[in-house]
């Protein structure tokens, strides 16, 4: 399948499943609002439907005065912010107990800002929000739509950056989100999970969604250290975020602890306590682990969360398809996570997962006898080592077993495991972490040691 069909596969299946579908026809519903011939816009650009060619008028005024030139820098950082904060204001408890909703991703944080930014979660979007309503009254462009729009651009000028389905037509906002709608970095993951899940949006969902703090950083938090990301490649979207929020805590990176922040595992990079729980929570972690070398998948799984986060509280039949009009990736990213200088693996926290049927399979495992398994800190099991040759040999310390080649192999390391022959490649073994979300953990291992 090519990846343009894999991508547009799984967009449909997020639209199909947005809140409130039960109103929704099936997706030729905005597929039909698609041009037959393409329209003439400004500059000898061309657009499937003549109503998105304002969109290239937008995409050159921000990228010169929001975004410095195509710059994945501050504003960027705040406009990806911006979108979920908008979006996630959406609740059907609210409106199933006869309150208001609020309107998902309809502009309410610019439309009724005096009220909104005036909630505590929305802390430090001030600037983003008044910068993104000028430039949206210069084109008399919806604020719902302005602000996914810049997203999904601000994204797509990072190093990595996926390209997220645009879709335009949103009416104005006509009341502000209520307060308490965004999470707090402070909240327990049970109380984060129950609100995106009220909102639409499941666990997977948000775990996906968190790649933004690839590229994010915080400001208000701790306000002695402003700009401070929340990974050592602030401005490629990449996964060294799944890896880093794993290395273990050692100092505060501004002037003490602040409420919603945990120990960084150095100066330089702030760590929010959210992100830090999701990590480590067994609702979340395994999918948050299985990114680590993953950049291909997660990239994609991004840009469908975005899409189906954009959404929320809209009806995707009343609007037009306008993707074609977003600009063309920058640079690419690392397809592997890369450990940061002066760490190891011993300084990372691994959570114990289920074996997957379709998981790579690595030496050592929890209790597993196929694919997928590897063992937890501690714990032993059986599972399959990866290339041939039988021999004694450790990877990368203690024991006797198959290391891609046969003969005797040592090094320094945590895992011991015995194992014979091309082919089979079973033996048993210890070690930490395990295989998450269809990775293989020897692998990841691997390319933290070894990383050229």
């Amino acid at each position: 399948m090519k990846p343009t069909t894999l991508f547009l596969s799984l967009f449909s299946i997020y639209v199909s499943s947005v809140v409130g579908t039960s109103h929704l026809r099936p997706r030729s519903g905005f597929e039909h609002r698609r041009a037959t011939a393409p329209a003439q816009c400004s500059g000898g650009r061309t657009a499937n439907n003549a109503q998105c060619c304002v969109w290239y008028d937008v995409l050159d005024d921000i990228q010169a005065n929001l975004f410095e030139g195509g710059q994945c820098g501050e504003d960027a950082h705040e406009a990806l912010r911006l979108s979920f904060h908008d979006a996630i204001g959406y609740s059907p408890a609210l409106k199933a107990s006869g309150q208001f909703s609020g309107g998902g991703a309809d502009g309410s944080l610019i439309m009724f800002a005096n009220t909104e930014l005036g909630y505590d979660s929305n802390d430090g979007l001030d600037d983003i929000v008044s910068a993104e309503k000028k430039i949206a009254d210069r084109h008399h462009v919806s604020y719902g739509d302005f602000i996914q729009f810049a997203a999904v651009v601000s994204v797509r000028n990072c190093a990595g950056g996926p390209l997220i389905p645009f879709l335009a037509g949103r009416p104005d906002a006509t009341n502000a989100a209520p307060d308490g709608l965004v999470p707090e970095a402070f909240d327990s993951v049970t109380k984060i999970l129950a609100r995106v899940t009220d909102a639409g949006l499941t666990s997977d969902d948000l775990v996906d969604l968190l790649a933004s703090h690839s590229i994010g950083q915080q400001d208000t938090v701790d306000t002695s250290i402003p700009g401070t990301p929340f990974d050592t490649t602030p401005s490629v979207l990449d996964t060294n975020f799944y890896l880093e929020t794993l290395l273990h805590g050692t100092v505060w990176p501004g002037n003490g602890a602040h409420q919603g922040e945990v120990q960084s595992p150095f100066k330089g990079e702030f760590r929010l306590q959210s992100d830090w729980a999701l990590a480590r929570d067994s609702r979340t972690a395994c999918r948050w682990q299985g990114y680590i070398n993953d950049q291909p998948t997660m990239a994609t799984r991004f840009s469908a969360a975005m899409a189906k986060m954009a959404l929320l509280g809209q009806n995707p039949n009343a609007l037009t398809d306008c993707s074609d009009v977003i600009p063309a990736p920058t640079l690419s990213a690392p397809k592997v996570a890369t450990m940061p200088q002066g760490k190891t693996v011993a300084d990372l926290d691994w959570t114990k997962c289920p074996a997957s049927p379709s998981t790579s399979t690595s030496n050592g495992g929890s209790g597993g006898s196929g694919p997928g398994s590897w063992s937890g800190p501690s714990a032993g099991g059986s599972g399959k080592w990866p290339a041939g040759g039988s021999g004694s040999g450790t990877w990368p310390a203690g024991g006797s077993g198959t290391w891609p080649a046969s003969g005797s192999n040592s090094g320094p390391g945590p895992w011991s495991g015995s194992g014979a022959g091309p082919g089979s490649n079973w033996g048993t073994g210890t070690g930490p972490g395990t295989t998450p979300n269809n990775m293989n953990l020897a692998d990841i291992i691997a390319k933290l040691l070894h990383p050229n």
